[in-house]
């Protein structure tokens, strides 16, 4: 059954109380990278250290957690036990904004089907995650296992891509000259 447990309005977000009203919710927000000092990206944390980083991010006052990529099963159980026991003891959740992560396409060629159907994936991927029903098989610098931990009711928002490097929009509307759909100032 669809649920929208959060949502936006003209500037601002709004999250549903237990009541069912919708009340702004002003982001205090922690970025949560992957990588540990001294470490690879693809050398995700422990079990342990994210139940005690978020336990700390909460005693922060942090109410908003946002990761730029997948990270291990374990975490999402981690925020999904914070979360249920947040919830229970009548406090707030740490709501999560995830980010679909994506290597630049090969020659900057933002239409290239191969990099848009693997980028699709990756979107399916993360939804699925989410909602704690993914099996990701291991790939070179990524993190992969079964997904089980649901999430979804704590999904503030879902952001596609990164930041895009000017060289490589640069290259891309060299190769395609007048391809916009976009019409404004910015």
């Amino acid at each position: 059954q669809l649920q929208m447990p959060a949502r936006t309005r003209g500037t601002a977000f709004e999250v549903r109380d237990a009541q069912g009203t919708w009340n702004p919710l002003f982001l205090k927000g922690i970025n949560l990278g992957a990588a540990l000092p001294g470490k690879y990206p693809s050398q995700f944390p422990d079990e342990a250290t994210y139940r005690g980083w978020i336990a700390e991010m909460a005693e922060l006052g942090v109410n908003t957690l946002r990761v730029y990529t997948v990270h291990p099963p374990h975490f999402y159980q981690v925020l999904r036990e914070h979360n249920l026991a947040r919830v229970a003891a009548g406090k707030p959740p740490l709501w999560l904004i995830h980010g679909v992560w994506t290597e630049l396409p090969p020659e900057d060629d933002f239409r290239d089907p191969s990099w848009y159907g693997e980028w699709k994936q990756e979107m399916r991927n993360v939804v699925d995650l989410l909602h704690g029903r993914a099996n990701l098989m291991p790939r070179p610098g990524h993190s992969s296992g079964a997904y089980r931990a649901d999430v979804s009711p704590w999904t503030l928002a879902i952001i596609l891509g990164r930041e895009w490097e000017p060289f490589s929009l640069e290259a891309f509307h060299a190769k395609h000259p007048g391809t916009s759909d976009w019409q404004g100032r910015f």
